[in-house]
Formats: structure tokens, C-alpha cells, sequence
């Protein structure tokens, strides 16, 4: 149990709003004569997001170990910063730091290579349809204005983006703005595949400090990831101030 809840607290770190289970605990009765049922707990899909749904279908799935890394981290929102603490905690002992590694960079990296055909395909067949059209519109302006860094730096800003593994980047955003702003197709690859690395390297120290230092560790990281959301609404709405003055 006490593992379960280190996961779910470095996953919520991590991926931002993957809320944690609840556990209840009762005692057996003083009297011999009288018999003590273990309590059942059961997973309210309702009240829990679909992280935790996922987490739990794959927790009970009867999958091995090294699947389960790779599966997660094909998954948008978890990908790899969600399937490296998954590894190092509810796998300990599975596999070693480096397969784990390495499982979940492969696993990141699968999505990638279909994202950007797909766009285009997508782009191409559903471009008259009025209500597709809408959503693909939509969907290009949310991933330009959270991929600012590549539309400047284009291949550098690309691995910068995908490296920092904060919510709104990661390896299936990165492919999505390369998509929309034009980037070759195996360049994004060899690029996003840089960034997917050292997003992996970070994670990896992320999840052993945590691992390490228990809530104290976990403190330290929501309060570092809750500062640089705050710093990063502060400049928009400067930005946006200054553009209304214009």
C-alpha cells in the first residue's frame, strides 16, 4: 500500500491533477470469538480522472512489467514522465534503472513517428467538413500557442520543448507543432528523440529524489512546477496587456 501511494503522489508531481486514492483501515476486535473482514476498496471510476482509470486497468491487467512501462508511455498526458515513476515504484525489483530507461523512451518515441502523417491525412480529409474543421483549428492554435519556444528556435527550440516534462509538452505535442509549423519530418524525429532522452534523464532524478526524500521531495517539486505556472500567467497576461495597448 505504502508503495501504491508513493505513485500516485509522484504521478500527480508529474503529470499535474492525478488525484490519489483514498485507503481505510480498521483493526481486529479484542474478542477472540469475534471475526474481523478485511475491507474492500473499491475504485470509483466516477469521482476519479482518467489517469486513474488507466492506472488501475493496467495495474490489474496481468501485464509484465516491461509492457506495462512501454504501454504507459505511448499514452498522451502520461507518456514517459508518467511511466518512469510508475517503473521505479509499482516495478521495483522488475527490471533494472536502465531497461527501465530505455523501455520508456521506446515507448514515448512510437506515437511520434505516426503523429505527424496522421495530421496531414486528417488535414486532407476532413478540411470540408465544417465541424472537423473547427476542431482541427482549434487543436492547431491550442499547440501553437503552448509551442512559442519552437516556432522560434524551430529544431533547438523542439528539443527544449520536449525535454522540460511539465504538462502541454512531451513527445506527442512536440510532433504536433512540428507538423504545424513545417518542420522535416526525420529532423523532428532525431530532434524530439534528443528531447525524449533528456526528459528521461530528468524524470529518472526526479523519481529517485522523491523516492528518497518522501513528502518533503514532493513538496520541493509541486511547489517548483506550481512557481513556474504562476510565473509563466504572469508574463502571458503582461504580454497580453501590452498587445491591447498596441
Amino acid at each position: 500500500m505504502a508503495r501504491r501511494l508513493t505513485l500516485l503522489l509522484i504521478l500527480f508531481a508529474l503529470t499535474i491533477g492525478l488525484p490519489a486514492g483514498e485507503t481505510e483501515a480498521t483493526g481486529l476486535s479484542p474478542n477472540e470469538n469475534e471475526t474481523a473482514e478485511l475491507p474492500t476498496v473499491d475504485i470509483e471510476t466516477d469521482e476519479h480522472g482518467l489517469k486513474m482509470q488507466v492506472t488501475a486497468w493496467v495495474d490489474d491487467a496481468g501485464i509484465p512489467p516491461q509492457a506495462k512501462v512501454f504501454l504507459i508511455a505511448m499514452l498522451p498526458i502520461f507518456e514517459l514522465r508518467g511511466a518512469i515513476p510508475w517503473g521505479m515504484t509499482m516495478e521495483r525489483g522488475s527490471m533494472s534503472w536502465l531497461e527501465l530507461y530505455l523501455i520508456a523512451v521506446a515507448g514515448n518515441m512510437v506515437p511520434v513517428f505516426f503523429i505527424m502523417p496522421i495530421l496531414r491525412l486528417m488535414e486532407r480529409l476532413f478540411s470540408r467538413i465544417p465541424a472537423m474543421r473547427r476542431f482541427l483549428d482549434w487543436l492547431f492554435a491550442r499547440t501553437r500557442s503552448r509551442s512559442a519556444v519552437i516556432e522560434k528556435y524551430e529544431e533547438i527550440g523542439l528539443i527544449l520543448f520536449v525535454a522540460i516534462p511539465l504538462p502541454a509538452t512531451g513527445g506527442w505535442t512536440g510532433a504536433m507543432a512540428s507538423y504545424l509549423f513545417g518542420l522535416s519530418y526525420w529532423k523532428s524525429i532525431l530532434f524530439i528523440l534528443a528531447g525524449v532522452c533528456i526528459a528521461g534523464i530528468v524524470v529518472m532524478f526526479l523519481s529517485s529524489m522523491l523516492l528518497q526524500l518522501g513528502l518533503m521531495g514532493l513538496a520541493i517539486l509541486v511547489g517548483g512546477v506550481a512557481a513556474w505556472l504562476i510565473i509563466r500567467f504572469v508574463r502571458r497576461k503582461r504580454h497580453g496587456s501590452v498587445s491591447q495597448k498596441q
